[in-house]
């Protein structure tokens, strides 16, 4: 188990197998990772504006191989409670999940995934019961839509033989006008 994760930045070729991430989230930078079969649960980013409440990834190579994310926040509640990517949070990236389990996330944009200037591709897997949550600012209501994924800037996504349903949507996905969400033999509620 890990609790109290370290950041890791510059890092070549980290590779975790087999972990559990109870209550830790992992935040890499400038690095290659790669995860296998290891498990992220009841995260919570601890910044007032999260960014991914499991895992936090910038200009990061990495591939996440039966990895499940489980009930983890980028949302706290507060003066100013907002943040993306329940599970994940990814920008100038490129990160390929196989067979994820991302299930219970909560954020204000992105319940699931937040994707930024970057290529994320699922292969299989399931992307359930996530949740954006909408919050008051001192000006207006924010948030509160894509609840299984965001997708930003110059992004591209594919869903391939991925189940993404049954995720708490009032106001759809996010998808801005220079990116592009792929969906190949997946079942896709979004």
């Amino acid at each position: 188990m890990v609790r109290n994760c370290p950041r890791f930045y510059t890092m070549a070729n980290l590779v975790i197998d087999h972990c559990r991430f109870i209550g830790s989230d992992l935040e890499a930078d400038n690095c290659t990772l790669v995860v296998k079969n290891s498990t992220f649960e009841n995260s919570v980013n601890g910044h007032p504006v999260g960014f991914g409440g499991a895992a936090s990834l910038n200009k990061v190579t990495g591939v996440f191989d039966h990895c499940s994310f489980i009930k983890n926040s980028a949302y706290r509640s507060g003066d100013w409670n907002g943040g993306s990517g329940g599970a994940m949070w990814v920008r100038n990236s490129t990160i390929t999940l196989i067979d994820p389990e991302i299930r219970g996330n909560k954020a204000c944009t992105g319940g699931g995934l937040c994707v930024i200037d970057s290529t994320v591709m699922v292969y299989g897997g399931n992307i359930t019961d996530n949740r954006a949550v909408e919050v008051d600012i001192p000006t207006a209501k924010f948030g509160g839509n894509a609840s299984a994924i965001d997708i930003i800037g110059n992004s591209k996504a594919a869903l391939v033989g991925t189940f993404a349903a049954d995720n708490h949507r009032d106001h759809g996905p996010s998808i801005t006008a220079n990116s592009g969400l792929c969906i190949i033999g997946s079942k896709v509620e979004l």
